[in-house]
């Protein structure tokens, strides 16, 4: 063979190869042959940008020469599948219309608190997303910062993330009997509005309220302020909240440095509400519960006379439709007693199953909790939040679970149909695959389980969602004056 065509067969290998190596490029498996893997190659990593994750639409950025056909056809789909099954919310928060409430309860709330003629109150209920004060704490503070208020709100009796809760310090005697959405939830149990009902030891030998029998059996919660907390380093006013009382029954407690206060335990209706402050504030807060027969206690609320007051009411495992056990009547007395000005409605974390997509189920028994809500607390704002972005693994990669968006266009229809607003959280964050970006982060922003956020996550979250109530607050007060 001559010189010549030596190198007209090195060139048609060479051409062989390059196209080889080009349809390889298209290929989205490893090949084995002979026991070994041959790995997918892309033959212009050099030049190519790294694979990142659009924080707008969650689809894959990347561009290369190889595969440049391909990419555009998975962000086509990808952004027309997202754009067909996503509300078009961008992550604000879509206000229900005046003539059914709205905000303009809320709104209204904020600015005659601004003007020091009303204290406004929120209850935030929620999963796991924010137990131990996370997202709340940050909420309140920041409105608490613009509109005044102390204190950190509603505390149950006991709490299973006692010791994970950082705004109050939280001991209690392992005595306590206790009934909740999950665990002996019969219907007499009179289950309360943060899904709890305590019962303090009883001892038959107390025949009457007498606070010189010091020596009976009886249960006991203590309470410490935290110190390094914005507005919640001491305790101005506490109130206990407590069922049908009976004569058999008062509590001694602690105040400060005063101890020894005597209060009885006696009253007539299904909610009752006892003030345990004195004329000075306090660090430290203990009650001693003695019950000559049974009596149900709820908790303890630490707030000021005035400015913001954001009661977090965390359920670890609750969808929602937990609210179904709790008596009519009873929440209509939560209501009357805190005058809640905005309730904010956030689960779905424990709705998600992998690969899940119908949420019928869920959506006919939440109708029926958002009917509970809207008429146990008819003078209230309520704003319904989505779900946030989860992750689960598809092809040994975390990405969005297949049911986020489909749970979340279907909380937009419970919000719709029950005349509430809505706020997209999942959209917020970022949508599709957001939860990775957050989880995976420089400064991570989630934990590893790609579910929960962590504590900067969390207050990221709350920094967002209070942009979005002030933007709507300062609008209203443009144009109410």
């Amino acid at each position: 063979m001559n010189k010549d065509n030596r190198q007209t067969q090195a060139l048609w290998i060479l051409a062989a190869t390059i196209v080889i190596l080009n349809v390889w490029a298209f290929l989205d498996f490893d090949v084995t042959i002979g026991g070994f893997t041959l790995k997918k190659v892309n033959l212009f990593s050099n030049i190519t940008k790294n694979t990142q994750k659009d924080g707008k639409n969650g689809v894959d950025s990347t561009v290369s020469f190889a595969g440049s056909m391909k990419s555009v056809m998975v962000d086509s789909l990808a952004k027309a599948k997202l754009k067909k099954k996503l509300p078009s919310t961008q992550g604000t928060i879509e206000f229900a219309p005046d003539s059914a409430g709205g905000m303009t309860v809320f709104f209204k709330s904020l600015q005659q608190t601004k003007k020091g003629k009303h204290k406004t109150r929120i209850a935030y209920f929620g999963d796991s997303m924010i137990e131990g004060d996370l997202l709340t704490r940050e909420l309140r503070e920041l409105l608490q910062s613009r509109f005044g208020g102390k204190g950190v709100g509603f505390v149950p009796i006991t709490s299973p993330v006692a010791g994970f809760r950082q705004t109050i310090i939280q001991t209690f005697s392992t005595d306590w009997a206790a009934s909740s959405f999950t665990e002996n939830n019969k219907p007499d149990r009179m289950i309360g509005i943060a899904g709890y009902v305590f019962n303090p030891l009883i001892d038959s030998r107390i025949n009457a309220a007498d606070s010189s029998h010091h020596s009976f059996n009886h249960s006991w919660v203590k309470y410490n302020a935290c110190p390094t907390c914005f507005n919640a380093k001491q305790f101005d006013e506490a109130y206990l909240y407590y069922g049908k009382g009976n004569p058999r029954s008062f509590i001694n407690y602690t105040w400060g440095i005063e101890d020894n206060l005597y209060k009885p335990l006696d009253g007539a209706e299904d909610l009752n509400r006892t003030a345990l402050n004195t004329e000075l504030p306090a660090g430290k807060c203990e009650v001693n519960f003695f019950a000559g027969e049974k009596i149900n206690v709820y908790g303890l609320s630490f707030e000021s006379a005035d400015g913001v007051l954001l009661d977090n009411y965390s359920f670890r495992g609750n969808s929602g439709l937990a609210f179904s056990v709790v008596p009519y009547k009873l929440m209509r007395d939560f209501a009357a007693t805190f005058e809640y000005d905005l309730i904010i409605v956030h689960y779905g974390l424990n709705v998600i199953a992998k690969n899940q997509k119908d949420f019928s189920w869920y959506e006919r028994g939440m109708k029926t909790v958002m009917k509970q809500f809207t008429q146990c607390f008819p003078k209230s704002s309520i704003l319904m939040v989505s779900v946030n972005d989860k992750s689960t693994k598809v092809n040994g990669e975390m990405e969005t679970d297949i049911g986020v968006p489909v749970l979340v266009e279907t909380q937009k229809r419970l919000a719709d149909s029950a005349h509430v607003s809505f706020w997209n959280l999942y959209e917020a964050m970022g949508g599709h695959n957001s939860m990775v970006a957050w989880a995976t982060a420089d400064t991570a922003l989630a934990n590893k389980d790609y579910t929960h956020l962590n504590y900067r996550g969390a207050a990221k979250v709350a920094n967002m969602l209070y942009k979005e109530l002030i933007n709507g607050y300062d609008d209203y007060e443009k144009k109410h004056k």
